[in-house]
């Protein structure tokens, strides 16, 4: 609902300028403790101020979600375990409850007959734990929960590219909500950095 957002922590204005959708800005310290946060657009307050809790030495993104009116948001404490060699960690954040619950495959072509489950009956706005997979291209496949194993064909969205998993690099897969209720849009965020797409 907002094509672009800022934020302050506290009173300051951390963004320099808004961050479109899809993408990520820069990171910033904050003292650990109770924090105040509130997404801005344009440089004036949108609609969600929360105090959040942060941990010393630990690094979060501040995900926005929702319609206009409805804006949203989640903390997201990044993963600090260092993948295995030639692995890289994944998971998945569902931020639309219009999808309903949803099951997340990895495969190197769009059939899901040879796949990787990372995530099962995903709904709300909840977040799955992380999973190993080999570096490589993969697709991602959003369908109905259960609907493979019932051999449904359910497919709420599906990476029109395969999407490059680089060794070592920590990954989430952030579900948004699509065109229409039950379809879904997917943004990959690589943690520690300021890459989206």
């Amino acid at each position: 609902g907002y094509p672009n957002l800022g934020f302050m922590v506290q009173s300051t204005q951390e963004t320099t300028s808004d961050i479109p959708y899809g993408s990520a800005s820069s990171f910033v310290n904050v003292q650990a403790g109770s924090v105040g946060i509130t997404l801005t657009v344009g440089g004036a307050s949108a609609t969600s101020a929360q105090t959040r809790t942060v941990n010393k030495d630990q690094r979060y993104s501040l995900v926005a979600f929702g319609y206009a009116n409805e804006l949203k948001s989640v903390l997201i404490a990044e993963s600090n375990t260092t993948p295995d060699a030639g692995k890289a960690n994944i998971n998945v954040l569902n931020t639309s409850v219009d999808i309903g619950a949803v099951d997340v495959y990895l495969s190197a072509t769009k059939d899901l007959s040879v796949s990787t489950l990372i995530a099962s009956s995903l709904g709300g706005v909840s977040q799955s734990a992380f999973s190993g997979v080999l570096a490589g291209s993969y697709y991602v496949t959003v369908v109905g929960a259960g609907s493979v194993q019932q051999g449904i064909s359910d497919v709420r969205f599906q990476s029109p590219a395969a999407v490059a998993l680089t060794a070592l690099k920590v990954y989430t897969v952030i579900l948004t909500p699509g065109a229409s209720g039950v379809l879904a849009n997917a943004i990959i965020l690589t943690q520690g950095t300021a890459d989206a797409a």
